[in-house]
């Protein structure tokens, strides 16, 4: 059972909350935009509204996962932190003594 520390949920809760507002949300609405105007300009020639929104839900998907090297940066910054010493074993690679 892994114990986190106050500061690793503290990353962990930004990462959530910054994955979601900074890219996640931002790639769905140009994934959606796009599609849109493609439908509107005839490039696209289904009206089938689930296009949009497997667009959207795919552009906020890869939007959020694209956000994780920048959580496992910070993660891998703190000075003791035993999640950061699962991701180095993970990554095959030796915590730093």
């Amino acid at each position: 059972n892994l114990q986190l520390t106050p500061q690793e949920l503290k990353i962990l809760k930004e990462c959530q909350q910054n994955a979601v507002s900074q890219r996640g949300l931002p790639a769905a609405a140009v994934s959606f935009g796009g599609v849109y105007y493609f439908m509107k300009t005839g490039k696209i020639t289904t009206r089938n509204p689930l296009v949009l929104m497997s667009s959207a839900i795919t552009g906020f998907l890869i939007g959020t996962m694209s956000y994780r090297s920048v959580c496992m940066e910070k993660l891998l910054a703190l000075p003791e932190s035993t999640l950061k010493e699962r991701i180095l074993q993970a990554q095959g690679k030796r915590p730093q003594v």
